[in-house]
């Protein structure tokens, strides 16, 4: 049996088809993997923020440290609960509505609480793209705020 053009066609479109099927299923993979990870530092990190958002005494205090002076909690991250996450929020609208617009979380709520709409906005912040704020990152947030006075 001689192979004819019509059968080059049929290879090589059946190739194709296992070819894409084979990168749909390691993308789709790699997503549920990357969503899985999130979601354990989620629950790493709320487990050991109390209703204030600081760190109850004895557990892992490596983990989240009060600062003194101020008393805020860094870094600032999912499960954080106070001022300073209702700054950064304010921020966060301020700074990058087309980001939130397209993310679907515009405008974010101002609730002083790091919730699953915050991190999808820190995360979609083009100013941000963190779910972690340090000290220092939120040092520059404040003098921005001042500086564009927004209270």
């Amino acid at each position: 049996m001689k192979i004819e053009k019509k059968h080059y066609w049929i290879i090589g479109v059946v190739a194709g088809v296992i070819t894409t099927t084979g990168i749909i299923l390691y993308v789709r993979h790699k997503k549920k993997k990357a969503a899985a990870l999130i979601e354990s530092e989620k629950k790493e990190t709320s487990q050991f923020v109390d209703e204030q958002g600081f760190i109850e005494e004895g557990e892992n205090e490596n983990h989240l440290k009060r600062d003194e002076a101020t008393g805020d909690l860094f870094p600032l991250q999912y499960g954080s609960k106070n001022e300073s996450v209702a700054a950064l929020q304010k921020y966060i609208n301020s700074t990058c509505p087309s980001g939130l617009k397209k993310a679907g979380v515009f405008p974010l709520l101002i609730d002083g609480t790091w919730n699953d709409d915050t991190e999808t906005a820190a995360l979609a912040c083009s100013a941000l793209r963190r779910n972690k704020i340090d000290r220092e990152t939120f040092e520059r947030i404040s003098r921005d705020l001042l500086a564009a006075n927004i209270v």
